[in-house]
């Protein structure tokens, strides 16, 4: 069953079912090294840790510190990689915001050269789950299975644009493995109920209420 997210400032949305177009816009993705299986829903993007990653034509300006929000599917077990990203990755100068797996299984949310990183709720059981980030100015958030699960203000602003990528940097460092579904980018930030009800459709009622 397809998921349909909420359509107010949608701006991309790949459903990773056997390709990485963009149903939304023209972000259309370039696969390298993927390879589809069945996924959560439909079939999902399957990353090798070691070279596998989707780059898609830029985003569509979400620079400075304007609202925006990144929700997806993973289903992983590694303990480091990117998830998702967009901007300029360009060491001591990035432009990049992305999502990243640390030590632990944590995820990290990178804006510039800065960083909020959680200690709270580790996502790499092999499970799937919902993750993402989000901001409204400098006010950031990681988001675990339908609730922000860290936030932190971060004066550093993106200014440059550039391709989104799924599964590194945009330098392609940092791969990631494990298996990715149904991706969707807003340039808001999404309300807390619009995330946990997004969230609960994308899993199932089992598997969300045994989260808690």
């Amino acid at each position: 069953m397809y998921i349909t997210p909420s359509q107010t400032n949608l701006l991309s949305e790949w459903k990773l079912d056997g390709n990485s177009t963009d149903v939304m816009n023209a972000h259309n993705g370039t696969d390298t090294n993927i390879s589809y299986a069945a996924g959560k829903i439909g079939q999902c993007a399957v990353f090798n840790g070691t070279s596998s990653k989707i780059v898609t034509a830029n985003t569509t300006g979400i620079t400075g510190t304007s609202n925006a929000t990144f929700l997806c599917l993973i289903k992983t077990t590694a303990v480091a990689g990117t998830i998702f990203g967009f901007g300029a990755y360009v060491p001591s100068v990035s432009q990049w915001r992305g999502l990243a797996i640390i030590t632990g299984g944590y995820l990290r949310f990178d804006i510039v050269n800065t960083n909020v990183p959680d200690n709270t709720t580790p996502i790499n059981d092999g499970k799937w789950h919902v993750v993402g980030f989000g901001n409204n100015g400098t006010t950031h958030y990681i988001f675990v299975d339908g609730k922000a699960v860290k936030s932190g203000v971060l004066a550093a602003t993106n200014t440059g644009a550039g391709a989104a990528v799924f599964g590194a940097t945009s330098i392609g460092d940092g791969f990631l493995a494990g298996s990715a579904d149904q991706g969707a980018l807003w340039n808001r930030l999404l309300t807390d109920a619009e995330i946990l009800a997004y969230s609960k459709d994308l899993l199932s009622n089992a598997e969300f209420f045994n989260l808690f």
